[in-house]
């Protein structure tokens, strides 16, 4: 299974003319789209503590909109209408192969930058309103149809509907009108106003991509750095000079606060890859990687006959720095390996199924076999099977 460009349009023309640029409409984007979930199991997974999913309505008014949060009892789903509401499941890759396999096809995107796929069941005229997402998002028709509008204006916090639990644009206007059908696919950049209503029942994909705020990638650094100054280090005037007020903050003083500032950023600037790395590698706070499996000892990994797979809420990815160390990011860690090893790290990246036998050409190096059982310990890697002989 792959994306069905349309003619004159390919992977790398999509991300040059389109990404984050403007909408596109891919008509039978997947001719031969598989059954990534049945309305019935999504409603199943809206049952579990652990899976965040929602319901949205508005069937009491068309501006009345109302947020119900899982999870739910089924006796829940039994006691809404026939029309006008949404369940949202985020994070169905993490617990469906099917939904995972299908992420696959938006590998022309860096991975790290992939969130999840949400899948919403809609029943008829069912939605979540006019709204903006402060992310790229492709829109996936699974079953049923949609109606989707969309808006070339701009829309800001002030144009929300005011005491409203849903965020909604409350004077929406669109310039472009859709009906998805099964196999049609959408994108959209970040902050296009779009609004999609369900014409019967439907299901619909969502891959949403991971776009971090400037404060988070600040925030994340700015820790790493805090750790490494000492508090020797401080706010220094050797020119000092009489002033109009002892009270009065100069412009001298703020300009030395800038340079200690500029200073920082200048002198840490390795921080940021370290940093970047563990922000975006950090699971969900709600998807937790528990600690090692029990009543094995991870020191004899690997072992023959053993395959290994990535926990389903891994998130793991390399980097090589200016001096060709490669640096393992895994589930907000850093793990650190020597130079050259990038091929290991590559490795146990793509591979979801990790074999005994492929191991093997990188165990020699004492750094690649700790960071292998470090990640088993931790959890990141989990034992997939093992026969009597290894047991």
């Amino acid at each position: 299974m792959r994306i069905n460009w349309p003619s004159g349009i390919n992977e790398t023309s999509f991300l040059q003319d389109y990404w984050q640029k403007r909408p596109l409409l891919i008509r039978q984007a997947f001719n031969d789209l598989p059954e990534i979930i049945s309305p019935e199991e999504l409603a199943g997974m809206a049952l579990e503590p652990e899976i965040e999913s929602r319901v949205i309505s508005n069937y009491q008014s068309p501006m009345n909109w109302q947020l119900s949060t899982g999870p739910f009892e089924e006796a829940f789903f039994s006691q809404l209408p026939e029309d006008h509401w949404t369940l949202l499941v985020q994070d169905v890759d993490k617990y469906i192969p099917e939904a995972k396999n299908f992420l696959k096809q938006f590998n022309f995107v860096p991975s790290w930058r992939v969130d999840d796929l949400m899948v919403s069941y809609a029943v008829d005229q069912g939605s979540v309103g006019p709204h903006t997402d402060s992310y790229d998002v492709f829109l996936i028709q699974l079953q049923g149809n949609r109606l989707w509008q969309i808006s070339d204006e701009s829309y800001s916090k002030d144009d929300l509907l005011p005491d409203s639990e849903v965020k909604v644009l409350c004077n929406f206007k669109h310039q472009h009108e859709w009906l998805l059908t099964p196999g049609d696919m959408l994108y959209l950049p970040p902050d296009i106003a779009h609004w999609g209503v369900a014409q019967g029942e439907c299901l619909t994909g969502s891959v949403g991509f991971l776009a971090p705020s400037a404060s988070e990638i600040f925030s994340a650094w700015a820790d790493h750095v805090v750790q490494e100054i000492s508090d020797s280090e401080r706010f220094s005037e050797s020119d000092l000079s009489n002033k109009a007020s002892p009270f009065e903050i100069s412009a001298s003083d703020i300009s030395k606060a800038e340079k200690i500032i500029a200073g920082l950023i200048k002198e840490n600037s390795g921080s940021m890859r370290r940093s970047f790395g563990e922000l975006i590698s950090q699971s969900k706070s709600h998807l937790e990687i528990i600690s090692g499996a029990e009543n094995y000892n991870p020191e004899q990994h690997p072992k023959q006959g053993v395959s290994y797979c990535h926990h389903p809420y891994l998130r793991m990815f390399y980097t090589v720095d200016e001096n060709n160390t490669v640096l393992l990011f895994a589930n907000g860690e850093t793990l650190q390996l020597d130079a050259g090893e990038q091929a290991y790290a590559q490795y146990l990246c793509e591979n979801d199924q990790i074999d005994f036998d492929d191991l093997q050409q990188w165990m020699d190096n004492e750094k690649n076999k700790s960071c292998f059982t470090m990640l088993l310990d931790s959890g990141c890697l989990e034992i997939l099977e093992k026969t009597d002989e290894n047991s």
